[in-house]
């Protein structure tokens, strides 16, 4: 590989109905110098076998049973050899010109943080709002499709933390930042498109417990906080 080099880290099980068109995506790429690190936490359906017969060049595959999805993420980044790594999830895409986009700016930064659409359409950009109310995405726009992350912080920062099953993304992501000062750069491109239907996005009422317990523990103002935290649960049970 030439330059920077980058990984794409897919975290997999039973995926088989989305699968086609993240390798799909993966294939257009405009840069196709990059490793895609896939971890199955032992998929009983056709996952594997359409992850073999993607067609990427350089693959590196384990299918096994997991605890989760942060301790396959966990498995997938002890696998990463390159300089820089970025999650696609099993239902997410990536624009044609992504990994060429982020390369060029990999340079500057530790995270570079590229905006996304959702599914429904929406789009999400990195660098907007505040932490104290937006968490995690008041710095990027979403952990998967539109983070390029340096490999070399999780020595500094450590692993993805199994104390927050929805979240634990959105703490290593504030770690980063706020206790390391980590250099964040805001690219100006659409990574790709972010699949909603992963466990963050359907178990809503955990995620918001996560992104309590994670505020509080980094430091913010409890009350404000715990306001927040009820105002956005009421939401949820009334939706």
């Amino acid at each position: 590989m030439s330059g920077l080099s980058i990984s794409v880290v897919t975290v997999t099980y039973n995926a088989s109905a989305a699968l086609p068109a993240l390798i799909e995506s993966l294939r257009m790429q405009t840069d196709l110098q990059f490793e895609w690190v896939v971890v199955d936490g032992g998929s009983s359906d056709s996952t594997v076998d359409l992850i073999k017969a993607s067609g990427i060049r350089a693959l590196r595959l384990i299918s096994e049973p997991d605890y989760g999805i942060y301790d396959a993420l966990n498995k997938a980044v002890r696998l990463v050899h390159t300089d820089f790594y970025l999650v696609l999830g099993a239902d997410d895409t990536l624009a044609p010109a992504a990994i060429q986009n982020f390369r060029a700016v990999a340079q500057q930064a530790d995270f570079i943080a590229a905006s996304v659409r959702t599914s429904q359409g929406q789009l999400l950009e990195p660098m907007t709002g505040s932490v104290w109310k937006h968490g995690g995405n008041a710095i990027v726009s979403s952990h998967a499709v539109g983070t390029l992350i340096r490999t070399d912080l999780h020595r500094l920062i450590g692993f993805y933390s199994n104390r927050f099953p929805n979240c634990a993304d959105m703490f290593f992501v504030l770690t980063a930042v706020t206790r390391h000062r980590v250099r964040v750069v805001k690219a100006d491109f659409v990574a790709g498109t972010f699949g909603t239907t992963g466990v963050s996005s359907r178990d809503r009422l955990c995620s918001l417990s996560d992104a309590f317990r994670i505020q509080i523990e980094l430091g913010a103002n409890r009350w404000q906080q715990l306001g927040l935290y009820i105002w956005r649960l009421a939401r949820a049970l009334l939706q």
